[in-house]
């Protein structure tokens, strides 16, 4: 006797709204950011920027 797998796929229209809205609530969050954080950045020197990881690589 052979398997049969029935796959219910979302409406385009709901995955639409839900990445919609995350795209817009992650935007705003990212917005609000800009005030505090462009300050910070005009005094990085990026050219002797360096990233020490958090743990030691062993």
């Amino acid at each position: 006797m052979d398997t049969s797998y029935i796959v219910d796929f979302a409406s385009r229209d709901r995955i639409s709204d839900a990445l919609t809205d995350l795209l817009r609530t992650g935007a705003q969050q990212l917005i609000a950011l800009i005030p505090i954080s462009a300050p910070i950045l005009a005094r990085v020197d990026f050219k002797r920027l360096t990233i020490s990881p958090l743990i030691p690589l062993t």
